[in-house]
């Protein structure tokens, strides 16, 4: 759920104008930026609104809405992110892998308002090639957006209905609370109904999501194509379809996105969900570099508390999406691409469709 997205770890090294990186961790970064990311940028959501509001109006039609938190009680989860990106079909093969892990504590102001605060965050990366890793526990500055500005949000029917944040945090922070409230989304069926297809808005867009359910557990699976609200950046891949109805012919994406999860409720509330995520940048033409990036991500439940202080007083929220944004002060210490970067990365992809054209070809 793009919790590992949301920080900006890879950072490439400029590059020449025929495409020549000094490594494949270069190879792997600059494709992230430039495939990926702008994918996930975020529009406006259509429950916008000029305040947050607590106010419930939870319905259903057999009577029952999960999840069922208790008002005035603190929810303690350990939540987990794993993403490994692996640069398929080249010589000397390299794979990634990077981890984050901490504590999230879920605050029920009201029945369906909540309080979600991080109290803490690891983070781990290795190459899969070794057997070396470097674990970092992430304090002062880097934590501080995390622990200083809690995240609140309303639930209707168990979905996402409003999400509000603090003007003091970051993007790069807000991404990963909103990563975790996506975790925590529950789809309330009508009565008499296990499965179907609904419209959820969370940090992966506006999408349709096929949601099955037996017993207590719940299985979602999406196609991160077909959603919107993903569509805004400039790509120069394309990573979602055009949805344009004066538009005779719509677009194929080049990239190919799914996620799956699967939630456990019990004691009418998230006990567990995880969620496997999977973008696969398809060749050109056979045999050429393929990339593949997987990420894990769980949320677990482990205690329940009761008066836990909250971060911020309630005249500090204001509305915002619940999708992926990204914003220019993710990027710390050097660009993650140049003009130039981004110049020379056009000239070699408008090669290559040039010459795919003159032999008519296609992709």
């Amino acid at each position: 759920m793009y919790l590992y997205s949301c920080i900006s770890i890879l950072k490439p090294s400029s590059f020449q104008g025929n495409f020549r990186l000094k490594n494949t961790f270069n190879v792997v970064s600059i494709l992230l930026v430039v495939f990926l990311w702008p994918s996930l940028t975020t529009c406006e959501f259509s429950n916008w609104r000029n305040r947050c509001e607590r106010q419930c109006a939870n319905t259903s039609s057999d009577g029952k809405v999960y999840p069922n938190y208790e008002a005035g009680k603190s929810y303690f989860y350990v939540f987990e992110t794993e993403s490994k990106t692996q640069l398929l079909n080249t010589k000397g093969e390299e794979n990634i892998a990077l981890n984050l892990k901490g504590y999230a504590v879920l605050t029920a102001i009201t029945s369906c308002y909540f309080d979600l605060s991080i109290v803490s965050l690891t983070r781990s990366h290795a190459s899969l090639q070794t057997t070396s890793s470097q674990k970092t526990f992430l304090s002062g500055h880097a934590t501080r957006p995390l622990i200083l500005n809690s995240l609140r949000f309303r639930l209707e029917n168990g979905n996402i209905e409003q999400v509000c944040t603090t003007g003091n945090d970051t993007f790069w922070s807000k991404n990963i609370k909103k990563a975790i409230i996506s975790l925590l989304q529950v789809q309330n069926f009508p009565s008499g109904q296990v499965s179907g297809f609904f419209e959820q808005h969370d940090i992966s867009g506006k999408c349709q999501v096929y949601v099955e359910k037996q017993g207590n557990t719940f299985y979602k699976k999406r196609f991160l194509n077909q959603c919107t609200h993903r569509e805004f950046g400039s790509s120069l891949v394309n990573g979602v379809p055009f949805d344009s109805p004066t538009i005779a012919f719509q677009s194929v994406p080049l990239l190919d996105s799914t996620s799956a999860c699967k939630q456990g409720i019990y004691n009418d509330i998230v006990q567990s969900s995880v969620c496997h995520e999977e973008h696969v940048l398809k060749s050109l033409a056979p045999g050429s570099p393929t990339i593949r990036i997987s990420l894990n991500t769980s949320i677990t439940f482990v205690s329940l508390k009761n008066n836990f202080k909250l971060s911020s007083q309630p005249k500090d929220y204001t509305p915002t999406t619940p999708y992926f944004q990204y914003g220019p002060e993710d990027v710390t210490d050097e660009p993650v691409t140049t003009p130039s970067d981004l110049a020379s990365l056009r000239t070699t992809l408008g090669t290559v469709c040039e010459e795919f054209v003159a032999q008519d070809l296609s992709p």
